[in-house]
């Protein structure tokens, strides 16, 4: 219906995209994150959407992290974006500058997506103890978040819901 009302309005590409990605439709999703920046190339949200997902599905990672390092430099502030550079760190194979940024994301806003990331990072660099610990937290306030559960029983083994 918005398309309809308004096609030529950024959202409703974002929106698109967000349903794409959701769907699993990656390089659908990244065309119209890329459409809606055209038009809003200052836009902190759409960068770090765009770049966040880049990264999270391991692609041009150089530009992942360009993106999402505009974004911070309009949001410094913003957990979601610290979230999500700390993410492209990780995932360019730079796990000991994520962590304190991850470290940040957390303190800033116990979300269970960012205990994901952060946890993954402090387990992948071999503290277990506070990857548990920062889980457990997150489980604490949010039993059923799939994205956290699935990192956890990926990494450990373990069924993250049965506990």
């Amino acid at each position: 219906v918005l398309d309809e009302l308004y096609p030529d309005h950024p959202d409703v590409d974002y929106q698109r995209a967000t349903v794409l990605e959701t769907v699993g439709r990656t390089r659908a999703a990244i065309a119209q994150f890329e459409q809606a920046l055209k038009a809003r190339p200052d836009d902190p949200q759409l960068m770090n959407a765009l770049g966040f997902t880049l990264a999270d599905h391991n692609m041009r990672l150089p530009r992942a992290e360009q993106l999402v390092r505009a974004a911070l430099d309009v949001s410094p502030d913003s957990p979601a974006i610290q979230d999500s550079l700390g993410w492209v760190l990780y995932r360019r194979g730079n796990m000991q500058a994520a962590l304190p940024i991850l470290a940040r994301a957390w303190q800033n806003s116990h979300d269970s997506e960012i205990a994901a990331h952060y946890g993954e990072v402090l387990w992948r660099t071999g503290d277990e103890g506070q990857a548990r610990y920062i889980w457990q937290q997150a489980l604490n306030a949010d039993p059923g978040h799939q994205k956290l559960t699935q990192t956890m029983a990926r990494l450990t083994g373990e069924d993250a819901a049965a506990r």
